[in-house]
């Protein structure tokens, strides 16, 4: 018997999430790579394969077409929660939460338990009654709690308690103005969150005192800076008909009236909050 039920464990395939991603590992990740046309590669001396968290319904379906038994193994905390728990530095708990065959599955309870296109994403369902997150991560992590939910009473319990923890120690009026600095209230907990701040402080003050430095290494009156989406920040402009400029100085960006530039001294003041 015992012999039996080994051989029943090594036909399932294995998915485990890790982040943002389910893995294979092993055999199983070179299987995955086979039937998925994903690629496998060594790391830490096992064979692993992955793919994004929103493509496990479409490959759970071709492996099962393909006559394979795969398992689900979802992270049943998430990263916030374990940061605020007491256990933060043990590896995450994870449980096996779908086992999935051609003769146990068809394609409307898999989009269910698998958290994909079924009932739990349409309007009038309980995901779109309760869902109010704000990012699509939190939307995700919604989801996924709602398909799989926690069926242990002292995992709920933890998890309810982290909650309240992690809302102890966080501003609820800056979270709603999206105030990312003034979102820590104690100091105490997070002392890496408030020094990152007062160096990020502390540089752009530094970034502001160059102003007439470069101003006269440019011969211009006067500069201030100016930040373009995708392209940089702490930039200063001169005119695009401009023959030279000081020497050092990288351009970032241009239109047809002006060039952009970062100076030596200003990329240096940028890299300073990196190293906090």
């Amino acid at each position: 018997m015992r012999v039996v039920e080994v051989i029943l464990v090594v036909e399932v395939m294995l998915v485990v999430e890790v982040g943002y991603k389910f893995r294979f590992f092993g055999e199983d990740a070179q299987t995955a790579a086979a039937e998925l046309g994903i690629y496998a590669y060594p790391d830490h001396n096992f064979l692993t394969a992955s793919f994004p968290v929103q493509r496990l319904p479409i490959h759970v379906r071709r492996l099962v077409a393909a006559g394979h038994k795969v398992g689900v193994v979802r992270q049943v905390e998430s990263a916030a929660l374990k940061a605020a728990s007491d256990n933060r530095s043990a590896p995450f708990a994870r449980q096996l939460t779908g086992l999935f065959s051609a003769a146990t599955l068809d394609a409307g309870e898999k989009a269910d338990k698998l958290g994909g296109d079924g009932p739990l994403t349409r309007r009038g369902s309980l995901l779109h009654l309760v869902d109010r997150s704000a990012t699509a991560a939190g939307g995700r992590l919604l989801r996924r709690w709602l398909a799989a939910p926690l069926a242990d009473r002292s995992l709920i319990a933890d998890r309810q308690d982290a909650v309240q923890q992690v809302l102890a120690w966080l501003d609820a009026k800056a979270a709603a103005k999206n105030d990312y600095l003034g979102l820590f209230k104690s100091k105490e907990r997070f002392p890496e969150v408030f020094a990152c701040a007062a160096a990020v402080s502390a540089a752009e003050a530094h970034l502001q005192g160059l102003l007439p430095q470069l101003a006269a290494a440019a011969g211009v009156a006067s500069f201030s800076y100016v930040s373009v989406q995708n392209q940089g920040s702490f930039m200063v402009e001169l005119p695009a008909s401009r023959n030279s400029v000081p020497q050092g100085w990288e351009k970032v960006c241009a239109t047809k009236k002006v060039a952009r530039y970062h100076a030596p001294a200003v990329k240096l003041g940028m890299a300073a909050p990196l190293t906090c």
